[in-house]
């Protein structure tokens, strides 16, 4: 949540977007899909994909903010 606002504060919006959507859509709908028919709709393994997705937004943001883009960004 940190690294979005440092993203936000500096009007660079892009990344946090591109994670949202790589995280949400392919990593969270893709593996509660998966999982619930792998295993039978237990409800364990969905929480699993959404903590899993919620790990994979960071760690895109992670990378986005060491490349340090967002310090020279222009309003």
């Amino acid at each position: 949540m940190m690294i979005r606002s440092a993203f936000q504060g500096s009007g660079d919006t892009k990344p946090p977007m591109i994670a949202s959507l790589i995280s949400n859509w392919g990593v969270k709908l893709g593996l509660a899909w998966l999982f619930s028919i792998l295993f039978k709709n237990n409800i364990v393994f969905i929480w699993i994909a959404i903590d899993l997705s919620v790990i994979s937004e960071f760690v895109i943001l992670l990378l986005y903010y060491k490349k340090k883009h967002w310090l020279v960004k222009k309003i």
